[in-house]
């Protein structure tokens, strides 16, 4: 096809078009200022006054920003979609070339006075005093409005079973300044959407739920705690300080350690009591089950401290007072019923003979061991030395062979591993129940 012809094509095409049905700017404005002539945006939006206003509401959840459990509010960020039927903007698009929709600036036209009554800031309207919103509306009245919300809201706290709490928070809003027979609230879904949602790293959404009645609306957030990062911090670091705790009994009384420990220990549970106690809300209305455990813990490493200066009192008491009737049948009870009696290496046998009394001999020659510590005599000098009590010559279990009395050192042993087994079985039942109810 030659140029000429090509460029007849175009004109005759052109020429074909009405350009006097296109919307232009001129009609644009015209329609603007016909709309807002006598639009009053502090009336309801109905031509009968008799009639009820229903406007559609969509809520979509952006992300939640901040849950504090300490000052029990929870803060949100979220789209409202509202639709409702203007009958004061309403136009025949033939008049204006074909205008089928226009947008105004939200302030100029009325929108539902939606607020939320629970804010822990102000009351005021959503999307009011925001002059760069607009509204989207058609020529037939239908008015869309999509204004975002940061809200921060009261939301009641239940830590009963901290770290795996979950709590449902409420988001209460009313339509301000009207009846249930002027304006009513139509919810599109009856749950948030999630379409841009936006996981919190502490805290999981598991549901939601929205209910209207008449004229307010209450939007039902599920939160649960994502427990990994205070398993991790406290609750494990707690459970192993507690049954090291039992231990103290097992360090010799003679190290002089066993005091310290014990309070290094009860120190160590104090301050994590008081850290857990800072990351709950100060209220009576419920208590954690881990907070409970925690205290009970603390009163249980108290009772080991104390009851580990009693067992030192008694292993320091002079040998010159001699042990009494009960306490000799209380070392002989615990002993016999914690350990079987070793039977006796030859060995034994031939030190019995040659030395019946090495521990004397010992202290003649000005030389002494350990509590825990034996002593025994070679059999080709008459050195002294001190050997563990496991491999020694003269045991706690022999005394009973021999019927020897106890010494108050002897007594002291055998407080320890009574103590030893009932603070383990303390803690032990403690840490069960309180995983058994976590669980539940």
């Amino acid at each position: 096809m030659s140029p000429l012809c090509l460029c007849m094509l175009v004109l005759i095409v052109m020429a074909a078009i009405d350009f006097s049905k296109c919307p232009m700017l001129e009609d644009v404005q015209r329609l603007t200022d016909d709309l807002l002539k006598n639009h009053n945006s502090l009336l309801r939006p109905r031509r009968n006054q008799s009639e009820v206003l229903i406007f559609n509401l969509n809520v979509e959840l952006i992300t939640i920003l901040e849950f504090n459990e300490v000052e029990e509010t929870l803060s949100i960020m979220a789209i409202m979609y509202m639709s409702w039927k203007d009958d004061q903007l309403v136009w025949n698009p033939r008049k204006y070339n074909g205008i089928q929709a226009t947008r105004l600036r939200s302030e100029q036209v009325w929108t539902p006075p939606l607020v939320p009554l629970n804010s822990v800031t102000k009351i005021e309207q959503i999307g009011h005093n925001h002059s760069w919103l607009l509204v989207y509306v058609l020529s037939h009245g239908l008015v869309y409005f999509s204004p975002g919300l940061l809200l921060s809201t009261k939301c009641e706290v239940d830590v009963t079973y901290y770290p795996w709490d979950e709590h449902n928070c409420k988001l209460l809003f009313v339509v301000w300044g009207y009846l249930d027979k002027e304006v009513a609230i139509n919810p599109i879904e009856h749950e948030v959407g999630r379409t841009y949602y936006t996981e919190n790293g502490a805290w999981e959404l598991k549901g939601s739920k929205i209910w209207v009645f008449e004229i307010t609306m209450q939007i039902v957030l599920r939160l649960k705690r994502r427990p990994e990062y205070v398993l991790v911090n406290a609750v494990c670091p707690i459970v192993f300080l507690s049954f090291v705790s039992t231990i103290v009994f097992l360090i010799p009384a003679a190290s002089g350690e066993r005091v310290s420990f014990s309070l290094t220990i009860l120190l160590s549970i104090a301050v994590f009591f008081t850290i857990i106690g800072d990351s709950l809300p100060k209220t009576s209305k419920s208590l954690s089950i881990f907070s409970l455990y925690l205290l009970f813990i603390m009163v249980t490493i108290i009772f080991a401290t104390l009851a580990n200066i009693f067992s030192l009192y008694i292993y320091y008491k002079d040998e010159q007072n001699p042990v009494t009737q009960c306490w000799v049948k209380f070392t002989r009870c615990i002993l016999c019923r914690s350990k079987k009696r070793p039977m006796k290496s030859r060995g034994q046998s031939q030190h019995d003979g040659k030395h019946p009394n090495v521990q004397d001999k010992c202290i003649k020659n000005n030389q002494s061991c350990l509590p825990y510590i034996v002593a025994s005599v070679s059999n080709d000098t008459d050195e002294c030395r001190c050997t563990n009590s496991k491999d020694s010559d003269t045991s706690i279990e022999d005394k009973f062979d021999r019927n020897e009395n106890f010494s108050w050192k002897d007594v002291s042993v055998a407080v320890d591993r009574l103590l030893f087994i009932l603070c383990f079985m303390i803690v032990s039942i403690s840490t069960i129940v309180f995983a058994v109810l976590m669980v539940k």
